[in-house]
This record gives C-alpha cells, sequence and structure tokens, in this order.
C-alpha cells in the first residue's frame, strides 16, 4: 500500500518480492532492502510487518527517516495535509534521527528505526520495542544512546562483505563523532 499510494513506485508484491529474495539467496547474492519509516499514513504495524518481512525472508533491511525536501511531492502532499512537524524549517539532512511528520505513532516509528541493527535479527523484540516506545523516557533513551549504535550496527550489517572490518569500524568512530558534535 505505502509502495503504491505514496511513493508511487512500481507495482509488485511482497509475495513477488520473496520469491525473488529466494532466488537470489540461492545463488548466493547478498540481499539488502532499503526501507523508509515515517511516510504519511505509514503505522506502526506497517514498521513492524518491513521487519517481519525481512526476518522472515533472510534479508538485511537498513532503515531511514521520510525527509520531505521541498519541492518534491512527497512534501506537496506533506504540506497540503498539514503533517510536517515544522514546514517553515530548513531542509533536512539524509541523517535524521526525528520525524518531520507530526505525532506520536510517528516518534514511535523513529524508535523502531534505531532498533533496526538487532531487529534484523531478532524478531521476537518487536513487539517489545513497539510496546516500549509508548512511553517518552525511552524514545528519548533510544535517540541519545541507541541512534549512533544503529547506524554502525545497520551499516555494518547492510555492508558486510563490501567492507573491511577495519573499513567499517573507521566508518563507526566518525559516525559517533559526528553525533557527539550534533548533539
Amino acid at each position: 500500500r505505502i509502495r503504491k499510494e505514496i511513493l508511487r513506485r512500481p507495482n509488485y508484491t511482497n509475495e513477488e518480492f520473496a520469491k525473488v529474495a529466494g532466488k537470489l539467496r540461492k545463488k548466493n547474492v547478498k540481499l539488502v532492502m532499503l526501507n523508509m519509516f515515517c511516510l504519511p499514513t505509514q503505522t506502526l504495524k506497517d514498521c513492524a510487518d518491513a521487519f517481519r518481512f525481512a526476518n522472515n525472508n533472510k534479508v538485511i533491511m537498513c532503515t531511514n527517516i521520510l525527509v520531505p525536501y521541498k519541492g518534491t511531492s512527497i512534501y506537496k502532499y506533506c504540506l497540503e495535509n498539514k503533517l510536517l512537524v515544522n514546514p517553515s524549517a530548513d531542509e533536512g539532512d539524509i541523517y535524521a534521527s526525528s520525524s518531520y511528520i507530526k505525532g506520536e505513532a510517528m516518534e514511535r516509528m523513529v524508535t523502531m528505526q534505531n532498533y533496526t541493527f538487532i531487529l534484523n535479527f531478532v524478531i521476537t523484540l518487536i513487539p517489545i520495542i513497539l510496546f516500549l516506545s509508548k512511553f517518552k523516557w525511552f524514545r528519548i533513551f533510544s535517540h541519545k544512546l541507541i541512534s549512533p549504535i544503529n547506524v554502525v550496527g545497520m551499516n555494518y550489517f547492510g555492508y558486510r562483505g563490501l567492507f573491511s572490518f577495519t573499513r567499517l569500524f573507521i566508518l563507526g568512530i566518525k559516525t559517533f563523532s559526528s553525533f557527539k558534535r550534533k548533539n
């Protein structure tokens, strides 16, 4: 639904995607699935389903938070529907760690996104993270501490095999340094 109605992506089903992923896995082709959270009309169930899909199909999922840039159709949609947290703000950055769309559900999606590195592998944690995300203290904790760990972990598992451990470690240190400066 999100792929078709909001992102206007090619029309294919999750079942078709799973079938292709299975064929690629049999040929030992590494597959990374990129997902975006905090999209208009997206629900927490949609996010949980994305993690379940990735886990069930043995696909590494990397996630980002929507940054609706001015001049894009998704920005216009958000503006027309009064969804933006701050419509007069400057363009967002691609390392967004907060939602640009209003609502507690969106903040909770950011929290889910913060745990991508572990939810890729431990499907049983999905309902626990969903439950804990109801609490503001947990969302703040996740943003301050878990978000930088997630970036390192998600990138490590997402790009494992493309870079050496040393290169990934250096990238991780740079990521932590940028979070420290930013916060």
